[in-house]
């Protein structure tokens, strides 16, 4: 595409010769009606589509346009994340993508594989089901033509045992990622998604050279310039559901109620600051200890005293292990968090090596926390639950009582609230348990006694009728609670992801109201002056809302729409299919830029694209939002005389050249280069032995690693080659397990054009 060798154009009447082929393929073609070039620009936005797919008849108008996108998108790149907004019904839609596969599997939460089987019995769709808590055992991933993956941002962390197995166990199959919440604490989370079906140069040709660098960049990648054709996000608006299908979240005020009395509140803060945490060096972890502890106070007393009394017990072993003169095990550090808490991971992290102390400081550490729990045991007041009681009571009707969702974060948290609530039509769901007031009971029975409707049971008799649900987030995702018309946020979470999957509970597809009340409470001032909830909350939207999430919460805000792919489904078009005619373009007056549409050629499929270019002289613009604006811009302006601006042909026809350039490039990513190092190595030392098989194979491994393969096929290549059998053997399984991906793009042809005349710069 990119040689100046004459190449041959044949028309009507003459036979011409192009010495740049690629000028050639986007040439700008006849002047046209505005109209006609704007529908071509705003269709490039949406991506792949396999159009004349006849969808099952089960889906929703909005299902079906998902469907088709997403099967274009795994048609050419091998796989595709469905983000639509939390209640839009990505089960259906993903079950219909199943319907094109015979063999098909599903990995979701444990907590949901009930649903799932449900849902596809009821459809009729055959799908094999795995948990997501099974493959992090390193259970083995069953084979497979379709692999689908609900709540896949649980797969955001490379380093994780389940990614790890996921994505070894994907093999060849085609993949499909759902999840309303792709990003959840930075940019890298919605690249390892993507890296799981895709090679490092995927995107080469629409912008991003290289998945990896993207990860380590400084600057956060703009999935909307590079990664649109495998994303489908839409919220309820740009999906073209109304409230009568999706209820419209209400924020209600926020509460700001402590969790006991101010001036007791005071004691313990600095009590809590006289921690010392001397097992472990530094001060990153006992930071990290204070903060958990603030963190189950704002929460509860009981949360606190619960949390305290694991550190108790952690230090019983800490000082058990030092008379004896012998180290704690690393274990022994997740004595100090319950099984909910978000600390966890983040501790598994930022952790410290136990240190050697002496018995004396570590008993003195264990007398501050025994007088630290005696204090909060003797205290009574709970503000806090007061003031949700209150709330409940408030809104309550005797003869049509609400349905109130209550979200905690603590176990000790959603238990104590249940008792002061005397535990009148109220349950409780946490810790992987239910309770009412009789007892324990299987928590499907109480998810279906709570919300009859939503999880299609029969309405169950008064004396079993649930109006308060009091849940910990293990409920949080995917379950159906649309029955219920108010939430509450008692407790604030880390990360904004929380907060709106919280309320897609109930603000969901099948729904009978028009609207769900959203009450927040936070914590004090002085306990927030430790947390900094709001803040680490709001920076993390801001990600969100950049990077790919639809719809997403921040505090007394339940409702904060996405940027670059929300604004992108409001700009672009519909999926019908346009007659293969010459392109065309549009001369308009006004600002000093243009839009193009093309389409790159994939194998036997094709991908539609926008490129904005805009300035002087023209650059390309990365970010989606600005590049919306630009075209809407463009297309609102009256129609001008002049002839297009031949500098920005010439750039897009530099900027594409360059792109194809490192799609065939293959990929640049650290760790191909270094498995290709190995095989050429072992190439050599098998060449000088004359060992023809094995030249043979490595040959066979080194096209693929240069065509591009998955993070998967790279994870089983290192095995393989460090394994115990043959080399040989190995390295043959290898090639007859995992391929090259050749999704490089191929050519490119222009489609459409809108140039400003530059009239205002």
């Amino acid at each position: 595409m990119t040689s100046s060798v004459a190449w041959p154009r044949i028309t009507a009447d003459r036979l011409a010769v192009v010495r740049e082929p690629l000028s050639w393929c986007l040439h700008l073609g006849e002047p046209a009606d505005k109209s006609q070039v704007a529908d071509r620009l705003r269709r490039a936005l949406l991506g792949p589509a396999d159009e004349t797919w006849e969808t099952p008849t089960w889906l929703w108008p909005h299902q079906v346009d998902a469907a088709r996108r997403i099967a274009g998108s795994i048609k050419v790149f091998g796989g595709a994340l469905l983000c639509d907004a939390v209640g839009l019904g990505k089960t259906y839609t993903g079950l219909a993508i199943a319907t094109r596969y015979r063999s098909v599997l599903l990995s979701a939460p444990a907590v949901l594989n009930r649903q799932w089987t449900r849902v596809s019995n009821q459809l009729g769709v055959g799908v094999s089901i795995v948990s997501h808590e099974s493959l992090s055992r390193q259970i083995p991933v069953p084979q497979a033509e379709l692999i689908i993956v609900d709540e896949a941002h649980w797969f955001r962390n490379p380093s994780t045992m389940r990614y790890v197995n996921l994505a070894r166990g994907i093999r060849n199959a085609d993949v499909l990622l759902m999840t309303a919440t792709p990003v959840v604490n930075r940019p890298a989370d919605l690249v390892h998604l993507v890296r799981l079906f895709a090679p490092d140069h995927a995107f080469a040709a629409f912008g991003m050279d290289s998945l990896a660098e993207a990860v380590g960049h400084s600057r956060r990648p703009h999935p909307g310039a590079a990664l649109t054709p495998v994303i489908i996000a839409r919220s309820p608006d740009t999906a073209g559901i109304g409230s009568h299908a999706v209820p419209l979240p209400v924020d209600q005020p926020v509460v700001a109620s402590p969790p006991t009395e101010e001036n007791f509140l005071r004691q313990v803060g600095r009590m809590v600051e006289r921690l010392r945490f001397p097992s472990f060096e530094g001060a990153s972890a006992a930071s990290l200890l204070r903060l958990q502890l603030f963190h189950r106070l704002s929460s509860s007393v009981p949360a606190c005293v619960e949390s305290l009394r694991r550190h108790r017990k952690y230090l019983d072993h800490a000082i058990d292990a030092a008379r004896k003169g012998e180290r704690l095990s690393r274990r022994a550090s997740r004595t100090l968090f319950a099984t909910e808490d978000e600390f966890q991971l983040e501790f598994d992290l930022l952790r410290d090596k136990a240190v050697k102390v002496p018995v004396a400081d570590l008993e003195q550490e264990r007398d501050r926390i025994s007088a630290l729990v005696s204090a909060l045991q003797a205290h009574r007041g709970r503000p806090k639950i007061a003031a949700l009681r209150q709330l409940l009571t408030n809104q309550g009707d005797p003869e049509t009582p609400r349905k109130t969702l209550v979200f905690t974060n603590a176990v000790a948290t959603a238990l104590e609230i249940a008792r002061h609530l005397d535990w009148r039509r109220t349950a409780v769901v946490a810790g992987g348990a239910a309770r009412i007031v009789s007892g324990p009971v299987p928590v499907s029975v109480v998810l279906g006694w709570f919300a009859p409707s939503g999880n299609q049971k029969v309405p169950p008799p008064r004396y079993a009728q649930i109006d308060v649900l009091v849940a910990t987030d293990m409920v949080s995702e995917g379950l159906n609670l649309q029955d219920a018309d108010a939430v509450v946020h008692f407790d604030l979470p880390w990360n904004p992801v929380r907060l709106q999957q919280r309320v897609g509970r109930v603000a969901r597809m099948g729904s009978d109201h028009t609207h769900v009340d959203v009450w927040w409470f936070i914590p004090p001032p002085l306990l927030e002056n430790h947390l900094n909830l709001r803040q680490r909350i709001q920076q993390k939207l801001e990600h969100q809302r950049d990077l790919g999430v639809p719809v997403t919460s921040r505090v007394g805000q339940a409702r904060v729409l996405g940027r670059s792919l929300e604004t992108r489904e409001r700009v672009g078009g519909s999926l019908r299919r346009f007659p293969s005619v010459k392109p065309h373009y549009c001369v308009v007056a006004g600002p000093l830029a243009a839009a193009f549409a093309v389409r790159w050629q994939t194998g036997q499929t094709s991908v539609p694209q926008l490129i904005v270019l805009a300035g002087d002289p023209p650059v390309c613009i990365t970010d989606l939002t600005e590049a919306c604006g630009i075209l809407l811009d463009l297309l609102d302006r009256p129609v001008s005389e002049q002839r297009p601006d031949v500098r920005f042909h010439q750039t897009l026809v530099t900027t594409l050249r360059q792109r194809l350039a490192r799609a065939h490039a293959g990929p640049s990513d650290m760790e191909t280069r270094r498995l290709a190092r190995m095989v050429l190595r072992r190439a050599g030392r098998a060449g000088k032995a004359r060992r023809a098989r094995e030249l043979h194979v490595l040959d066979q491994v080194l096209d693929a690693l240069s065509t591009g393969i998955g993070r998967g096929a790279q994870l089983d290549l290192v095995h393989a080659m460090q394994g115990k059998k043959s080399l040989v053997d190995r390295l043959t399984a290898w090639s007859q397990t995992w391929k090259g991906c050749e999704n490089a793009a191929t050519s490119v042809t222009l489609e459409a054009a809108i140039v400003g005349d530059g009239t205002e710069r």
